[in-house]
């Protein structure tokens, strides 16, 4: 659940579209687009529809024990709203914090971490991304 302009929303992004940069450093990048279901009860009706977004975040991380933490440094993007709102169709274009999407993709926790060979996947408390 995050908080939106129109308030608690479940988020489900798909797995594509967003890239995990983790640099020698110290530092990260990561951006993309991606398209996310957004469901939900407000104080206007029920909301269900899609976000596409775009998103570029940077920060630092640091390596623990089955672990990475995250430093947001800065976030920005926006996202298309398409759906309903209260059965009435609805299409906004709004921020990402409008959006409540910047929770989601303002890496600033620390992260589980597990790997395959073909996949690293983050562990957060609102989203686990896939690698």
């Amino acid at each position: 659940m995050v908080e939106s302009i129109f308030g608690g929303l479940t988020v489900t992004p798909d797995n594509d579209g967003m890239t995990l940069v983790l640099r020698s450093d110290g530092t990260f990048v990561f951006s993309g687009d991606q398209t996310i279901g957004v469901s939900g009860e407000t104080p206007w009706g029920d909301v269900d529809g899609t976000v596409n977004a775009t998103a570029n975040v940077t920060g630092t991380y640091q390596p623990g024990s089955g672990n990475l933490t995250f430093t947001l440094e800065s976030i920005s993007g926006s996202g298309t709203f398409v759906g309903t709102l209260g059965g009435n169709s609805v299409s906004a274009s709004l921020s990402l914090d409008q959006l409540g999407l910047d929770e989601i993709y303002g890496l600033s926790a620390t992260a589980q971490t597990s790997c395959s060979t073909t996949k690293l996947t983050l562990d957060f408390e609102h989203v686990d991304w896939d690698f």
